[in-house]
């Protein structure tokens, strides 16, 4: 049963008031075995497979959730072959170099899916092969960025999580001490294209203080784009960064 227009409704107004989310009659078919306590987060997620709600502005810390059509009301309705071949273009545009399994992991396609999709764009889009590899990306050309550039990224960013294989984006010296750590769960450190190392932060009166676990010292060159980007990142909580601090992997 497909959950009405008044349940979205009502499960986003409950999500903004935080008060405690319980489920409808009409839901409580596919509500499964989940506790009182997680039954909100489900309702909500199965709103949102059925393109129902999305994610609107946060309330301070906590997320809200708005009705997809009135949040984006210019929409368009794409048959199973015309979507799979609009998000297999805009993936492989956006996070390409990248290979068919890497899509798969990242959209939950099946490969025979992602090669349907592929077969529609293919013409949009360039396959170069490396050591037996086949990788897709878009046909504007890869630059590399000749400034040292570091960011510092959150858990579950893009840069990592989008693939399935992410050995390109770790330094083969590395690879030993990061294979020990859940590198997707830390907010990551990223220079050259290559993980670095995490980062947290602490905060406290008056400020910000960064801690940096590395796999291996800065260059000078690094070591002044650490600074910038924890001087971006101070500036977009508004609040001054007190210390930074770094240590090196055991």
């Amino acid at each position: 049963m497909r959950p009405s227009r008044a349940v979205a409704q009502s499960s986003c107004a409950r999500w903004r008031t935080g008060s405690r989310c319980r489920a409808p009659p009409s839901t409580r078919r596919w509500k499964g075995r989940a506790s009182p306590r997680r039954r909100c987060a489900h309702i909500i997620g199965r709103l949102a497979q059925e393109g129902r709600i999305c994610f609107g502005p946060r309330a301070g810390k906590q997320p809200t959730f708005v009705l997809l059509d009135a949040w984006a009301p210019q929409q368009r309705s794409l048959a199973p072959d015309e979507a799979i071949a609009a998000l297999t273009l805009r993936y492989f545009r956006s996070h390409g170099p990248a290979t068919e399994r890497d899509f798969a992991w990242w959209s939950g396609l099946r490969l025979a899916e992602v090669a349907s999709g592929l077969a529609g764009v293919r013409g949009q889009l360039v396959a170069e092969t490396i050591d037996g590899t086949t990788y897709w990306r878009g046909e504007r050309p890869v630059t590399a960025n000749p400034e040292p550039v570091l960011h510092l990224l959150p858990p579950f960013d893009e840069f990592l999580v989008s693939y399935k294989d992410r050995s390109a984006a770790l330094d083969p010296r590395d690879a030993g001490l990061w294979a020990e750590r859940d590198h997707l769960m830390s907010s990551t450190i990223v220079a050259g294209g290559r993980v670095l190392g995490s980062w947290k932060r602490a905060l406290g009166r008056g400020g910000v203080t960064i801690a940096a676990t590395l796999a291996r010292p800065l260059t000078e060159a690094e070591r002044l784009a650490f600074t910038a980007a924890t001087a971006r990142y101070g500036h977009f909580l508004g609040l001054p960064v007190l210390d930074t601090r770094t240590t090196l992997l055991a």
